[in-house]
């Protein structure tokens, strides 16, 4: 993370980090997570849940604890991990929750999952839920699909895109906060995650060197997952960069 100017980052449970989709096991991982995060509150700004939401009573449960208990600042998801598609009738109770308890919702839309994980799912979910905040990861992950994103952003505000897995060309950033402002565009690399996929985080340079001013810079960079997230109060810091991540 230093290598690459980021100071601090969101972490979120990797799709088969217990092996099974079993709540309980979700379970045990939130609480590693939370340990985690209280070991480490230099490093790490907030933590993501994540249940299945087939399993509908030990979902309720399990995610009630990670919102009221542990103070997990988000819930989120990759649905093709689940053999679920993005706007499946059992993610009500997620989006019911999420809004109850005034959490974001992260969800991938990787262009190379088809149609499990298409755009057009996150943004029935976002036409149905206005007042739920979700986080789009992963958008710009071909170039057709950022093109439809910069094209299509505007008509769902309560959607911010994250810039993990970028492609090298036709990524669209200076093209997304020139039509739309900087206001929705997160910083994400998927760099704080192991095994390592790469090893230099490729959107934090592309960034940098499009020559956004400092103000934009920011906002990409920490302002805006903080204001996503509702960490306001604990800041993000003047310098510096923050992103969201799998463990």
């Amino acid at each position: 993370m230093g290598r690459n100017r980021i100071d601090r980052c969101v972490i979120m449970p990797m799709p088969l980090m217990t092996l099974t989709h079993a709540n309980e096991r979700y379970a045990a991982a939130h609480d590693m997570l939370a340990a985690y995060r209280a070991e480490r509150p230099d490093m790490v700004a907030a933590v993501c849940a994540t249940v299945n939401p087939a399993e509908t009573r030990t979902a309720e449960l399990e995610l009630t604890r990670c919102f009221g208990e542990l103070g997990f600042a988000a819930v989120s998801y990759h649905h093709r991990y689940l053999g679920l598609t993005l706007n499946d009738e059992r993610m009500t109770l997620v989006l019911e929750l999420a809004r109850a308890f005034d959490r974001a919702v992260f969800v991938h839309i990787l262009a190379e999952s088809s149609d499990m994980e298409s755009p057009w799912r996150l943004f029935a979910l976002a036409r149905r839920y206005p007042d739920v905040r979700f986080l789009a990861l992963d958008g710009f992950s071909s170039p057709q699909q950022a093109a439809y994103l910069v094209e299509v952003a505007g008509d769902y505000p309560n959607v911010w895109f994250d810039t993990g897995v970028a492609t090298a060309v036709a990524h669209g950033f200076a093209d997304f906060v020139q039509r739309w402002g900087p206001a929705r565009l997160v910083l994400g690399t998927d760099y704080y995650s192991g095994p390592p996929n790469f090893y230099t985080a490729f959107p934090v340079h592309e960034i940098a060197a499009v020559g956004f001013a400092p103000d934009v810079l920011s906002r990409i960079a920490y302002r805006n997952a903080g204001e996503l997230l509702r960490l306001d109060g604990i800041g993000l810091g003047d310098a510096g960069a923050a992103e969201i991540v799998s463990p």
